[in-house]
C-alpha cells in the first residue's frame, strides 16, 4: 500500500494540483512513514542520582532496564543542579536511587509520586561523621555497598518480578566481586602501620575505618568548601612529623590548594579518585568501581608513612 501511495504522490507531483492538495499529500506520506518506521526502545528506565548508584543499578539489572545518571561523566556530583531534562527523567523512570545522607541537594524538590518510586539506599546504615556532620560516602565501604546493593537488587524485583532469577544471579555475583575487592583491599591493608594519607577532600572516611589508616584533609566534606588555615597548617605539620610525601587529590575538584601545600613542604602529588564520578575518558578504557577502587588502594600502599 506505501508502495502504491508513493507512486500516486510522484504522479500528482508531475501534474498542476493546487498547493492545499500538495500539502494533504505531504502530510499523509508523512503519517504513513512514520508508521511504518522500526519503533524505538521502550526499555524501561532506572534514574541513578550520580555514579556508583548507577553503577551498581547497571550490575544488578543486566540488559532488563536502561539505567540513567543523572550526574554526567566527569562531574562533581555535591554542587549538582537538577535540569528540566533531569527532571523529565525522573518522571519517567520506573525507579529511583539515590544515596541519601545530604549527596543529593535537590531531593526536596521531588514532586510525591517521584518519592512513591524513590529508594535511598543509605537509610539504615551505620554512618561516620566528620565535623559534627553525617558522612555521605558510604559506598566507600566495601560492606555498606553490599548492603547497598542488596536494598537494589530488592528494588528491582519488586517491579519486575518476571526476571527475578536474572537479577539473583547478577545479585549473587556482585557480591562475589565486592568478596574479592574486599580481599584484595585487606591484604594490602594487612602492612597498614599507623598509616596516615593526606587528602583534599574528606572523602575517604569510610575507606580509613575499614582498612586501618588515618584520613588527614585539608577540606572537609564537600571538596569546594574553603579550607581553615588551621587545616592548612596541621596537614603541613603531619607531612613534616610524620614523614608523608605524597598529597592527594581529586580528578573531579580542584587541586590548587593541594599542590601548594606540596610545593611548600616538598611533597609529591597524585590523585584519589572516591568514586562520586569517572571521567569519559576512564568509562570508555572499561575502568569502574572495582579497577578505581584497586588503584586507590595501591597508591595507599605506596604512600608514605
Amino acid at each position: 500500500m506505501l508502495v502504491y501511495f508513493i507512486r500516486k504522490c510522484k504522479a500528482f507531483a508531475t501534474r498542476k494540483v493546487n498547493a492545499n492538495m500538495r500539502h494533504t499529500l505531504a502530510l499523509l506520506l508523512a503519517f504513513l512513514l512514520c508508521g511504518c518506521a522500526p519503533s524505538g526502545d521502550s526499555k524501561k528506565t532506572i534514574v541513578a542520582s550520580f555514579y556508583p548508584i548507577a553503577f551498581l543499578a547497571s550490575e544488578i539489572t543486566g540488559n532488563e532496564f536502561e539505567v540513567k545518571t543523572l550526574v554526567p561523566a566527569g562531574s562533581e556530583p555535591h554542587e549538582f543542579e537538577l535540569t528540566p531534562r533531569g527532571v523529565a527523567a525522573l518522571n519517567d523512570a520506573s525507579l529511583i536511587l539515590m544515596n541519601g545522607l545530604g549527596m543529593e541537594g535537590w531531593e526536596s524538590s521531588l514532586s510525591p509520586s517521584m518519592k512513591e518510586k524513590t529508594i535511598t539506599l543509605s537509610q539504615g546504615l551505620e554512618t561516620l561523621s566528620i565535623d559534627g556532620r553525617v558522612d555521605p560516602h558510604v559506598w566507600l565501604d566495601t560492606r555498606l555497598y553490599e548492603q547497598m546493593g542488596k536494598k537494589v537488587y530488592e528494588g528491582i524485583v519488586s517491579i519486575d518480578k518476571e526476571h527475578a532469577q536474572i537479577y539473583a544471579d547478577n545479585y549473587a555475583l556482585f557480591c562475589k566481586k565486592m568478596v574479592d575487592l574486599r580481599g584484595y583491599c585487606n591484604e594490602i591493608a594487612s602492612s597498614f602501620k599507623q598509616k596516615s594519607v593526606a587528602v583534599n577532600h574528606a572523602a575517604f572516611g569510610y575507606m580509613a575505618a575499614e582498612f586501618g589508616f588515618e584520613q588527614l584533609y585539608i577540606n572537609s566534606l564537600s571538596p569546594n568548601e574553603e579550607p581553615t588555615q588551621k587545616a592548612i597548617e596541621d596537614i603541613i605539620e603531619a607531612i613534616s612529623s610524620q614523614g608523608i610525601d605524597t598529597v592527594f587529590f581529586e580528578e573531579l575538584a580542584s587541586d590548587e590548594v593541594a599542590k601548594k601545600i606540596a610545593a611548600e613542604t616538598g611533597a609529591k602529588v597524585d590523585s584519589l579518585n572516591p568514586l562520586e564520578g569517572l571521567e569519559e575518558s576512564e568509562i570508555n578504557r572499561g575502568e569502574n568501581y572495582y579497577s578505581v577502587y584497586r588503584e586507590n588502594m595501591d597508591k595507599i600502599a605506596r604512600a608514605k608513612p
